[in-house]
């Protein structure tokens, strides 16, 4: 039978309280101001660099992160410049980030060029945060990484549009329409949204419009690829309707039973494609041993167990049209 849920509640115990530490940020629409290629962007950004404080990038893609970061290291500034995306293996994140918190805790300026990485689980805080276009959930996340222990009574987190190639990114394109289609909502009756794009009114708005997009409308079954006729089945209706399962399911050993295909449906749909392959790093001399002794034909099957769960944090995950490129 399909599970009886209850109505959507809130996962935090205190909305209010939880929306009232949003206050330490508010979100800017630079979407017409800082134009749509990384030279205008930067151009744009003198305002804020001659501020001489910490500014936190957070772009969509790992060449967006890179064409920003090698603009910016052609202006000589004098703040530090770093990238982090996951093409540096966890060990080197972990190094880098320290790095990038103790120039924080000294108030040394610097600049930080991200992917979407930085979003959850880095407890890092920066004067002000830019944030190329993305679903509002995205935006507010690099939110959080902004005026993150209230060093300042109030920051912000400035929305870009600079042009990336996210076309195989479906997801993120419709985010970056439904964010738009807010943004001008919101420029027009800003006080509909008590003049806030982190308020609760501008949040359910968001995903008001996000919800009524067709696209997404089709993926909320979840579509898999059936093996049986080609017929077009959704993970939801087979696992929630009792009629499908019942009547559909053809290859069904017993037939006046209700049998859930769980088998089937984790080998046909993935909620993440993927489709990477591993490379380890030589970042240091740790690295350099695991990946002998994984290799060594002298090795006892658990201990390269063992090393094998060590050498992970020396792993980059390359999708397939990128590791073609290093053969």
């Amino acid at each position: 039978m399909p599970a009886l849920l209850g109505d959507p509640g809130e996962l935090t115990q205190n909305p209010a309280g939880a929306a009232n530490a949003f206050k330490r940020m508010e979100i800017v629409d630079a979407t017409k101001d800082s134009g749509d290629n990384v030279a205008s962007f930067v151009d744009w950004m003198d305002d804020l660099l001659l501020k001489e404080d910490s500014i936190l990038v957070v772009m969509n893609t790992k060449n967006g992160v890179k064409n920003v970061f090698d603009k910016l290291r052609e202006l000589n500034l004098t703040h530090s410049i770093y990238y982090l995306t996951t093409y540096l293996c966890p060990a080197h994140r972990k190094e880098r980030i320290g790095e990038i918190r103790k120039k924080l805790e000294l108030n040394i300026p610097l600049i930080v060029v991200s992917t979407n990485l930085i979003e959850c689980g880095v407890d890092l805080s920066f004067r002000y945060v830019i944030r190329n276009l993305a679903g509002l959930q995205s935006i507010i996340q690099s939110s959080g990484r902004g005026n993150r222990h209230g060093e300042h009574t109030i920051s912000q987190t400035f929305v870009v549009d600079i042009q990336e190639s996210v076309s195989p990114l479906k997801e993120l394109i419709i985010g970056q329409q439904c964010t738009m289609r807010l943004l001008s909502a919101f420029e027009q009756r800003s006080e509909d949204y008590d003049n806030s794009l982190l308020s609760q009114k501008a949040i359910d708005t968001y995903y008001d419009i996000f919800s009524e997009e067709t696209r997404i409308k089709e993926q909320m079954g979840y579509p898999i690829k059936s093996a049986f006729r080609n017929i077009p089945l959704q993970a939801y209706d087979l696992l929630a309707e009792r009629d499908v399962n019942h009547k559909g399911l053809a290859w069904s050993k017993f037939k006046l039973t209700y049998s859930y295909p769980f088998k089937f449906i984790s080998k046909q749909f993935q909620v993440i494609d993927q489709n990477t392959s591993g490379i380890v790093v030589p970042f240091n001399e740790e690295a350099m041993n695991l990946q002998g002794l994984l290799l060594s034909q002298n090795v006892a099957l658990d201990n390269k167990r063992k090393i094998f769960r060590d050498i992970q944090k020396y792993v980059v995950n390359v999708y397939q049209s990128d590791f073609k490129k290093l053969l």
